[in-house]
């Protein structure tokens, strides 16, 4: 989240970018973590809903080192504008999922996109391409700051 925003506050002023293609793949893992933390959910199967939210979180960490936004930023403008939206978008799904097993933690994500995490009825925030090129994106702080782990 930290990262993302940051690049976004770098490399397009804290609006969110317009997207030019979208990246299909991506975006149906995010289709289907919805479909499966529906299921899980219904189960009461929380353990495996969260691990499913966070799967897609590994997923956007991978898109990032597989993508190289800083690279992009000097190669591929369009390209880069790309990446981030998805990032983006990928964040604020990920707010909503988190909202029932970390409420602080999601609303201090969707704060960033200026959204609350119970609007209007919750399957509007399940799809995808929600948010608007241009649409203000606040920075945010690390979410899990690093624990210090040197002997006291």
């Amino acid at each position: 989240m930290n990262r993302v925003t940051k690049m976004t506050e770098r490399y397009f002023d804290g609006k969110v970018p317009e997207v030019n293609e979208r990246d299909e793949g991506f975006i149906k893992k995010m289709e289907l973590m919805w479909e499966n933390y529906h299921k899980l959910i219904e189960k009461f199967d929380i353990k495996k809903a969260a691990e499913e939210v966070l799967a897609r979180i590994d997923d956007a960490n991978k898109y990032i080192e597989d993508k190289k936004p800083w690279v992009l930023a000097k190669e591929d403008e369009k390209a880069l504008g790309d990446v981030l939206y998805h990032l983006l978008e990928a964040l604020r799904h990920v707010g909503y999922a988190l909202y029932p097993f970390m409420p602080e933690t999601a609303e201090k994500i969707l704060s960033a996109f200026g959204k609350k995490p119970l609007n209007e009825e919750f399957s509007l925030n399940e799809k995808w391409g929600t948010l608007k090129s241009g649409d203000k994106i606040n920075e945010c702080d690390q979410l899990f700051p690093r624990l210090d782990t040197t002997p006291q």
